[in-house]
């Protein structure tokens, strides 16, 4: 078992900026979708990460974009000299917020779709959602803005991943990334057919290799599946890792002022205290019971979704790997 690294304080954070959104995709890893901190409350804690040299910011919700302030948040995280990320819809973004937003500072962005398919995005996104995220993605297009298109993989759309190339070239977005759909929060409820195999998972590696060569001008962040066609035995000789960075290199900050390791779990995983100085962040990087348990200190401790902290980040996302009782992306046992 390899040992795990932790940065003396994390280089990235990502924040639930707010968890209001004007969605209701169905299988969101959130169920509530009501708090969002006050303007007031965000400033001191950007300057002081700016001041702690944070590489960068990833904006997320909920709906980011919900917030009429988004663009004072950016340009705050940007005067830093910090690089911030908005994780996006896009259904709420026009011409007008597009030019806002990449004014400020706010040129990268990763907007989410479930399908290439107009009929089947709409199916777990809502009526007309495609259509007003691709006005959207436009917009931030005409503006100057660098978008990565996110989709979530499942054993329903993974065979739309050719046409999923397709519609980033069209687009003329930067990149895709590719994400594994996970049985977490509302995903629970989905049927059996959205849950990956390993079998699937190995398709879907060999045609995003296949599908990166027919498209070289497009960024492919490919993730876990890209990983496993390059895992062996012996492939590393490194007996320590930062794993997927989550309680070691990155932190979570909640919509409460909370604070989590990872973002997918940060309804049953988080601080029992909010923040209240942003001095507080560096006491909890340090020694919260949560971020030793992210690093393999805690034995025996669980949340709903995992079963135990005692192997994590030594099979991948540790998320997946509890979820699906198996690591989908090697092919170990």
């Amino acid at each position: 078992m390899k040992k795990i690294e932790a940065m003396d304080f994390p280089l990235f954070v990502k924040w639930y900026i707010t968890q209001r959104c004007n969605l209701r995709c169905t299988h969101c890893y959130l169920t509530d979708y009501q708090r969002a901190p006050e303007f007031n409350e965000i400033v001191p804690i950007i300057d002081y990460l700016g001041a702690r040299g944070v590489f960068g910011i990833v904006l997320i919700g909920g709906e980011p974009v919900a917030r009429n302030d988004l663009a004072e948040i950016v340009r705050r995280i940007t005067s830093h000299g910090m690089r911030s990320k908005i994780a996006t819809n896009a259904t709420l973004v026009d011409t007008e917020k597009a030019h806002e937003l990449v004014d400020a500072g706010g040129v990268q962005y990763q907007v989410s779709l479930e399908s290439p398919v107009a009929e089947e995005n709409d199916a777990i996104r809502g009526p007309r959602t495609f259509a007003r995220a691709v006005r959207g993605i436009r917009a931030l297009v005409d503006a100057g803005a660098r978008i990565h298109l996110a989709f979530t993989l499942t054993g329903v759309n993974y065979r739309r991943l050719e046409s999923m190339f397709e519609l980033a070239a069209a687009l003329g977005v930067t990149g895709i990334k590719l994400n594994a759909f996970i049985p977490i929060g509302t995903g629970r409820l989905l049927a059996r057919q959205h849950l990956l195999s390993p079998d699937m998972c190995r398709e879907i590696a060999e045609a995003i290799v296949h599908h990166s060569s027919r498209f070289p001008g497009l960024d492919v962040e490919g993730g876990a599946f890209v990983k496993r066609i390059h895992i062996s035995p012996n492939r590393s000789s490194s007996d320590a890792t930062f794993g997927c960075g989550a309680g070691t290199t990155s932190m979570i900050i909640n919509s409460d002022l909370t604070v989590s390791a990872c973002d997918m779990l940060v309804e049953e995983d988080r601080t029992e205290q909010a923040i209240q100085s942003p001095a507080d962040i560096d006491a909890m990087w340090r020694g919260d019971a949560l971020f030793r348990r992210w690093r393999g200190q805690a034995q025996g401790e669980r949340t709903p979704t995992i079963r135990s902290f005692d192997d994590v980040h030594q099979h991948g996302c540790h998320v997946a790997f509890n979820a699906y009782s198996r690591n989908l992306f090697t092919s170990e046992s």
